[in-house]
């Protein structure tokens, strides 16, 4: 499996909050009735929800074999929580 490099992740985050923001923009307008409200929410958002986008990536690029102990023991005991209940 291909992980995406850090510089993907970046501009993937990017674009898709260039094109949420226009979004919340729209939906601030509606709900405050000023541009500038609205504006402000984008900006706010436009740096959290990159950010957050960003960790988000990165951790589904993760190989399985770098993942900590704990991490590996909850995705085991979940898969074996599921085997046991389809009856497999």
């Amino acid at each position: 499996m291909a992980f995406a490099s850090h510089a993907k992740s970046a501009v993937k985050a990017l674009t898709w909050r260039a094109a949420a923001g226009v979004d919340t923009m729209v939906v601030g307008y509606l709900i405050t009735g000023h541009l500038s409200s609205a504006l402000g929410i984008v900006t706010l958002e436009l740096f959290t929800k990159s950010f957050l986008y960003y960790l988000h990536e990165r951790a589904w690029c993760l190989e399985p074999s770098k993942l900590p102990a704990k991490v590996k023991l909850v995705f085991a005991k979940k898969e074996m929580s599921s085997w046991a209940s389809t009856g497999s």
